[in-house]
């Protein structure tokens, strides 16, 4: 659980990342889900960048209170890479005018390559 009492001034100042470097492959196809429970409604990110910063996935994620379901798709337009790091963004999202404070507990964190048939 993560109990938010200052969300920073940019997203990536509270930050959930998965610790092993993940590989991604071009041209194919991978989902994210995730069970994501807040005391408070805003927005987090979600992202999947190279050790230099290349965007290979992600996305903007607006919470509810109570209990949320995360899934999305993408497709791997880069190069295939293993140093790819998959982070939830926590932080002060800009765009988002709400109050970001307050409790996130995440669960079920899954990424699996789907099928291109």
């Amino acid at each position: 659980a993560f109990d938010i009492t200052n969300v920073g001034s940019e997203d990536y100042h509270v930050a959930l990342e998965y610790k092993n470097k993940l590989t991604l492959e071009q041209g194919k196809t991978y989902k994210v889900s995730a069970k994501v429970n807040s005391t408070v409604a805003r927005k987090i990110k979600a992202s999947l960048m190279n050790s230099s910063h290349a965007w290979y996935g992600g996305s903007d994620i607006d919470l509810v209170v109570g209990d949320n379901m995360v899934n999305f798709s993408f497709t791997v337009s880069g190069e295939t890479a293993d140093d790819i790091t998959f982070k939830f963004s926590l932080g002060k999202i800009a765009t988002d005018a709400s109050d970001e404070n307050g409790e996130l507990v995440f669960s079920d964190i899954h990424i699996v390559e789907v099928s291109n048939e």
